[in-house]
């Protein structure tokens, strides 16, 4: 099982920010927050795990691994989606996308 430092890694890696650039979108002023909550040098708080989800465009319970098998398979084949399908899946949801940075 991961720990939430490598769901955030992967996840930023999986939409090419770089750490620097996460670090920005949660509110840190440098990219080492970032490197030491990756490598579970840093615990995260509640209301960090909710900009993380934000900023990395998934889910608090993706982060934290609270999800079943057809959950991430799910999770995974909306990441895979090109925009115009992901847009699709949002506008199903009913989504609020006002807040959302593309």
């Amino acid at each position: 099982m991961s720990t939430i430092g490598e769901k955030i890694r992967e996840r930023r890696i999986e939409l090419g920010m770089t750490q620097e650039e996460l670090a920005k979108r949660v509110g840190y002023t440098s990219r080492s927050t970032i490197n030491k909550v990756e490598m579970s040098q840093r615990d995260v708080t509640h209301s960090m795990i909710i900009k993380y989800a934000q900023a990395l465009h998934t889910t608090p319970s993706y982060l934290m691994g609270w999800y079943d098998e057809e959950d991430e398979k799910l999770i995974k084949a909306y990441h895979d989606a090109d925009r115009k399908n992901q847009a699709i899946v949002r506008q199903l949801l009913d989504i609020d996308e006002s807040n959302k940075e593309e």
